[in-house]
C-alpha cells in the first residue's frame, strides 16, 4: 500500500498537466492526498524437468486508483544451455538499471522518471516478448524483441473502425560488469539501449485524417503515484522508429552505496503531409546515494546486474531490543522533454516540459520480508504551453508557463514472501 500527497503552489497564469488531456489537467488544480494499493501481486513460478523455468503473475493495484488487475508476467523459459535462459511470453525485459532493480528492491518508493521513460518505449510490466539473457560471476546481459503490452487494444475502437492496430516491434538491451570488486566494495558499469523499429500503428485522435498513425509520447508522473497526474508530457508524435540509449554507474563501499544513469530519447519524426519535421531529441539523468545506519550493505545481484535491499544483521525484535536494518538516502534526478521549444514552425516545437525532483528518504527493514520507505519530495516543473488546449483550463497566454511546484510526503508498507 502507498500513502502520500501534495499540493501545488500556483501564480497568476493556470497551471495545467498534459497539454492534450483536460482530465488530468483539472486534477492538477487539486492533487490526490490519500492512500492507495499501488501493487498486490500473486502467482506462481517454478521449474519443471530441470531446464524448463515457468511464472504467471497477475496484479491489482494502480496509479493514482485501483483497477481490475493485469498480467505482469507469464512466460516460459528454457535454462538448458548455460549460460543463458530463453524466455518468451510477458514479462518486463530489463530496458535500464533502475528498471532491472525489482520494485521489492527499489531505493524510493517509485523508479526515477529517467529510467521510467526509457521503460515506457518497449518495456515495462505486461510486454510482450522473446529473447535471452545471459549471466557469469561479474557480468549480465540481455537482448529481447518486443511488441505490446498485454492490454494494448487491437482495433481502432468505435471512432476509427475501420483502422487495424498494429503491434509495435521493438529491441530492448542491456549489458554490465563489475569493475572492481572486493568485500568492502563492488564498482559496477552498464549500457541499455532500445530500438523501436516499428511503432504501432494505432487510432490516434490527434493526427490529421489520412495521416498514418504512428505515435510514440513520453510521458511521466511526478516519482508518486498516489496521483495519477502527468505533469511531463510530448504529446503524441508521429514516427517512424525511436531510440533511448542509457549509460549506467554503481557502486558501494561497506554500507554506502550509489547509482546513476544518463539517458538519451530521440524519436525519428514521420511526415505525411507539408514540411519534413526535424527528429526530436531529449534527455534525462538521475545520481542517488543511501546509506545503512545499522552497517549492514546492500546485496549485488551478479544475475540481474542491480542492487537489492540490505538483509538486517538483527531483525525487529521488541524482545531483545534489536531494531532491524535502517537507511537513509537522496536522489536528484532531472528529465528534459523540451525541444526546439521556440521554433518558429508551430509543428516542430514539442514543448513537453522539464521535471526536476529531489527525493529524500528514510526505510526500515524490519526483516528480509517487510520494509517501510518514507519519502518527502521536492518537485520542480517548468513547462511552456504546448498550444490548442482548451480544456477546463483555458490558457490565454499562448506562450505562458503552465508548470508548477510542490512538496509531497508518501509512505509505503510492503511486504514479499
Amino acid at each position: 500500500a502507498g500513502f502520500g500527497g501534495g499540493g501545488g503552489l500556483w501564480s497568476a497564469t493556470p497551471r495545467a498537466a498534459t497539454g492534450g488531456d483536460a482530465a488530468e489537467a483539472a486534477r492538477a488544480l487539486d492533487l490526490n492526498s490519500g492512500g492507495n494499493f499501488r501493487r498486490a501481486q500473486i502467482g506462481i513460478e517454478g521449474t519443471v524437468l530441470k531446464d524448463w523455468a515457468f511464472n504467471i503473475t497477475y496484479e491489482v493495484g494502480g496509479s493514482g486508483q485501483e483497477d481490475g488487475g493485469r498480467i505482469t508476467e507469464t512466460w516460459l523459459g528454457y535454462n538448458g544451455i548455460a549460460p543463458f535462459r530463453f524466455q518468451i511470453g510477458a514479462f518486463p525485459p530489463p530496458a535500464n538499471l533502475d528498471d532491472a532493480t525489482s520494485s521489492n528492491d527499489t531505493a524510493f518508493i517509485e523508479r526515477a522518471t529517467p529510467a521510467e521513460l526509457g521503460r515506457s518505449l518497449a518495456g515495462g510490466d505486461g510486454r510482450y516478448a522473446l529473447g535471452a539473457r545471459a549471466a557469469g560471476e561479474a557480468w549480465q546481459g540481455s537482448l529481447f524483441l518486443t511488441g505490446a503490452l498485454v492490454n494494448t487494444p487491437r482495433d481502432g475502437g468505435a471512432a476509427f473502425p475501420a483502422v487495424n492496430s498494429d503491434e509495435q516491434a521493438a529491441l530492448v538491451a542491456r549489458g554490465s560488469t563489475v569493475l572492481s570488486k572486493s568485500q568492502d566494495h563492488l564498482l559496477h558499469i552498464g549500457a541499455s539501449a532500445t530500438w523501436v523499429f516499428s511503432p504501432g500503428q494505432t487510432a490516434d485522435p490527434s493526427a490529421p485524417v489520412g495521416a498514418i498513425r504512428s505515435p510514440i509520447r513520453l510521458r511521466d508522473r511526478p516519482e508518486l503515484r498516489v496521483d495519477g497526474t502527468r505533469f511531463i508530457d510530448t504529446g503524441n508524435i508521429n514516427a517512424g522508429a525511436a531510440t533511448a540509449l542509457g549509460a549506467e554507474l554503481a557502486g558501494h563501499w561497506k554500507s554506502f552505496h550509489a547509482q546513476g544513469e544518463f539517458f538519451r530519447y530521440t524519436i525519428d519524426r514521420k511526415t505525411v503531409t507539408g514540411p519534413a519535421l526535424p527528429d526530436a531529441d531529449f534527455t534525462g539523468w538521475y545520481a542517488q546515494a543511501g546509506w545503512v545506519l545499522t552497517g549492514e550493505a546492500k546485496r549485488y545481484n551478479a544475475q540481474s546486474g542491480a542492487y537489492g535491499n540490505p538483509r538486517p544483521d538483527k531483525p525487529f525484535n521488541l524482545s531483545t531490543g534489536d531494531l532491524g536494518a535502517w537507511e537513509v538516502a537522496a536522489r536528484y534526478s532531472l528529465a528534459d522533454l523540451n525541444d526546439r521549444a521556440d521554433d518558429p514552425l508551430a509543428a516542430a516545437r514539442i514543448r513537453g516540459g522539464r521535471q526536476e525532483v529531489v527525493t529524500l528518504g528514510l526505510n526500515w527493514y524490519p526483516n528480509t520480508n517487510v520494509r517501510f520507505l518514507l519519502n518527502y519530495l521536492f518537485v520542480d516543473i517548468d513547462r511552456r504551453n504546448p498550444g490548442g488546449f482548451t480544456g477546463q483550463l483555458a490558457v490565454t497566454a499562448p506562450n505562458g508557463e503552465i508548470g508548477q511546484s510542490f512538496q509531497a510526503i508518501a509512505l509505503r508498507t510492503q511486504l514479499t514472501f
